[in-house]
């Protein structure tokens, strides 16, 4: 027994190593015997960061643009995006109308988060009127308290979750499922006038995305009055909105022009706004 006191004497830190382990092991049977799981050290689940969720929340249209700079640092991205906007004009009474297209001239900004992207579109003079957040992967899924007073959670939540009915939904399909694209436009209730689009982009994380028909190609448009008839259009509809995940959600100041809210038109294509980064764009921000 004295050559082993002699010895423990000799090596003091064994017997600390022992003793921690010694106390790890009765904090373990402690919480098995009271049914309560072991704490893990450090952050949450890897898909939950309420850090970025407040960042994420606190943006909004109608600010500077350096509010964003403020909340994400400097953008990976900032280019001039000119919309162009086509109607029809007519100058004297009875005389044909006159087919006439409008260029506006914005900027185009995207930050880039290895969890998400965040796009803006904001005026020459830098005041934001449109953002938009597009989830990246299943390591960070976003949740986001929306301008209609209902929680998303970006890559995870599908259509059918949303409790109010669009005004406009479009989309534009075709048998690869990776060139599809569908959103729904929302109307918000509030002293500005705006409006919310939830898209997905096949740019962003996509959890899972239904089919509306096989066989189907090119564009799915519908407008919806206040009565909301005929929503959803079909029951491949119903279905395509209960199986395809929501990944971008956008807010619209109601003074940005550039957002199609015609029965036939689409955000779609690089002359437009879209909803999200485009697919020529992600080498850029990778």
């Amino acid at each position: 027994m004295s050559g082993n006191g002699s010895w423990l004497r000799r090596n003091p830190a064994v017997v600390w190593i022992v003793a921690l382990a010694a106390v790890a092991v009765v904090v373990a049977l402690f919480f098995i015997g009271s049914g309560k799981s072991i704490p893990l050290l450090g952050k949450p689940a890897g898909e939950q960061d309420p850090e970025l969720d407040l960042k994420l929340n606190s943006l909004d249209v109608n600010v500077d643009i350096g509010h964003f700079d403020g909340v994400l640092g400097k953008p990976a991205l900032a280019a001039d995006k000119v919309i162009k906007i086509v109607y029809m004009e007519v100058k004297k009474r009875h005389a044909r109308p006159k087919e006439v297209v409008e260029e506006i001239k914005y900027r185009e900004y995207f930050y880039v988060h290895k969890g998400f992207f965040v796009q803006v579109i904001a005026d020459e003079a830098g005041k934001v009127g449109m953002y938009s957040v597009t989830a990246r992967g299943a390591d960070y899924v976003p949740t986001l308290t929306t301008a209609i007073d209902q929680p998303v959670r970006l890559g995870r939540s599908v259509y059918t979750d949303l409790q109010q009915t669009p005004i406009k939904i479009a989309g534009v399909l075709d048998p690869q499922r990776e060139n599809s694209f569908y959103y729904e436009i929302y109307s918000v209730t509030s002293a500005e006038s705006r409006v919310v689009v939830f898209s997905s982009n096949t740019s962003g994380y996509l959890e899972k995305a239904g089919r509306l028909d096989e066989k189907t190609t090119g564009l799915f448009v519908s407008r919806f009055g206040p009565d909301a008839e005929g929503f959803p259009i079909h029951a491949m509809h119903g279905e395509f909105r209960n199986a395809t995940t929501i990944n971008t959600y956008s807010v619209v100041a109601g003074w940005l022009r550039g957002i199609d809210m015609t029965a036939t038109g689409t955000n779609f294509g690089s002359a437009l706004i879209n909803f999200g980064p485009r697919a020529e764009q992600l080498k850029t921000l990778q």
